[in-house]
């Protein structure tokens, strides 16, 4: 089974994925949410967090009314654990 980061890299070709890696490249995954979906949320950085790239940031952008944010940030910090902040 090939991973979602596999399909990704697919998407720019095979060149992207025989490629070495400078130590430094790292990229961003943006999820966005209105907190509607909490165990979709969960399901989408649990995917995340558990990628083998060793530099992956995670933003996850909260919108609507401001108490979201305080129900979507147990489920950050439950699923990316010590990478929250």
């Amino acid at each position: 089974m090939t991973s979602p980061i596999d399909h990704l890299l697919a998407a720019y070709g095979q060149e992207a994925m025989t490629d070495p890696a400078p130590d430094d490249t790292s990229f961003t995954v943006i999820v966005r949410t209105q907190g509607r979906r909490p165990n979709s949320l969960a399901e989408a950085l649990d995917a995340i967090a558990a990628q083998d790239f060793p530099r992956v940031d995670t933003v996850v952008v909260v919108h609507g009314d401001p108490e979201v944010a305080d129900t979507v940030r147990p489920i950050v910090d439950r699923h990316l654990g010590a990478r929250a902040e």
